[in-house]
């Protein structure tokens, strides 16, 4: 298609726009000043609140993590959004073995079926002690951040990923609560 059947015939016409690269250069700067002095226009007020809502709350706010999600579970994104509502209700969530921590179980898909899946939650400044992995353990941080012993500072969007024998503790940063997704392929050992 020519840029210039973009343009309705009506406009080609105000404008003298013929097939004459002249003509074409014409119409070009006609809609350039035409554009440039539109302006912007906000949204209506209310619009713009109810879309920031349904953007920041429920399922919703982890959108730029869905497909990551359905990866690093081996779901579809659907069921990615699935396992996120249930996480939006309490009664989902079952105490962790610390009193602070709180996990939600989920069922993988095939390629982590032997794996304990799900999200774990802990409050901001939380210190998990020195512990050893049996075997693999994989996290992607979606809210918060924490300080590893070896002083990396892990944030929304990172995975970390723990081969069996590492050893290491954490901190969850005081800005915000820690929600994490994980695939835990054996146990973990409190030293």
């Amino acid at each position: 298609m020519n840029r210039k059947d973009l343009v309705p015939e009506f406009v080609r016409d105000a404008v003298g726009a013929d097939e004459s690269p002249t003509a074409a250069q014409n119409l070009e700067t006609v809609l350039v000043a035409l554009a440039e002095t539109a302006g912007k226009q906000a949204p209506p007020r209310a619009l713009r609140d109810r879309i920031l809502a349904q953007a920041t709350t429920g399922p919703m706010r982890f959108a730029p993590f869905f497909d990551q999600l359905a990866k690093f579970f081996d779901l579809g994104v659907d069921a990615v959004v699935r396992t996120l509502e249930r996480a939006e209700s309490e009664s989902e969530w079952e105490a962790g073995p610390h009193p602070a921590i709180g996990l939600l179980h989920l069922e993988a898909g095939p390629a982590h079926a032997t794996a304990d899946a799900g999200y774990v939650r802990m409050p901001a400044s939380f210190e998990w002690g020195c512990h050893r992995h049996t075997a693999v353990e994989r996290v992607l941080i979606l809210h918060g951040a924490y300080r590893e012993s070896g002083g990396r500072v892990y944030r929304a969007g990172d995975i970390h990923e723990m081969e069996p024998g590492t050893e290491h503790s954490f901190t969850v940063l005081p800005e915000a609560p820690l929600l994490i997704a994980l695939v835990l392929d054996g146990a973990i050992e409190m030293i």
